[in-house]
């Protein structure tokens, strides 16, 4: 039997989210739908937050680690095999900052540089022109039980989510909507800083499989093994 080929590569959002331009992003059929609400939301983005305070300070951290994403490649695509719910809300978070970008009234230099930056981490941009297809996303839901694939699809697509919808995708989206509204009207010197950080400081660690047992293996494994430790800490 054959070794499996295991590739693990420290990658920043931005490293990570447009390496979909070469090969997008699907959460296969199989997988649990997708379940994050308020308390992972507001988590995520007051961690990343106070992240991209303590970056600025003398001494303060020089990345976020937000943990690891499992996949394999099959058909041209990677299969999210462990971390679909973290890179799901990763997309959505962004597509909600970048909406907020492209409603401001003043394009400043740093608007216009974010919005170059998150856009190919979101859509598909033609290498000849340069053009963005906004039908066109890096990442894609497959699962068989979730019926809100199209629904991610439309927000993705459009940066709008109907604030009275009852699934995760619409509320996580309308909620980091809220979350960053009130930051930016509050520390509208430190949105930026925040941006930057989410982009180019938070980093997670992709571990990519040559096939799906290996992928499903890797993940089975660091399962019991955060299983372990969560024991540990409860004692």
């Amino acid at each position: 039997m054959a070794a499996a080929n295991i590739n693990v590569n420290k990658q920043t959002v931005l490293q990570l989210l447009t390496s979909g331009q070469e090969v997008p992003f699907v959460i296969p059929e199989y997988q649990r739908p997708y379940s994050w609400s308020d308390d992972e939301i507001c988590t995520l983005f007051d961690d990343i937050w106070g992240f991209s305070i303590d970056r600025t300070q003398p001494n303060g951290a020089n990345s976020y680690f937000l943990g690891c994403v499992v996949s394999y490649t099959e058909n041209g695509e990677k299969q999210i095999i462990d971390g679909q719910q973290r890179i799901t809300s990763l997309v959505l978070l962004l597509r909600a900052v970048f909406a907020m970008l492209e409603n401001e009234e003043t394009k400043s230099d740093e608007v216009q540089n974010f919005i170059r930056e998150i856009t190919p981490a979101i859509w598909k941009k033609d290498e000849m022109t340069g053009k963005v297809n906004r039908n066109q996303m890096l990442l894609r839901s497959e699962v068989v039980t979730d019926s809100g694939n199209e629904l991610l699809r439309n927000i993705l697509e459009t940066g709008k989510a109907d604030p009275k919808a009852a699934d995760n995708y619409s509320k996580n989206f309308n909620k980091f909507i809220e979350l960053y509204t009130d930051k930016a009207q509050n520390s509208p010197h430190q949105i930026f800083q925040f941006i930057l950080a989410l982009l180019k400081y938070t980093i997670l660690l992709p571990i990519d499989a040559d096939d799906q047992e290996t992928a499903l293996t890797i993940f089975k494994k660091a399962k019991i093994g955060r299983a372990v430790q969560q024991e540990c800490r409860d004692r």
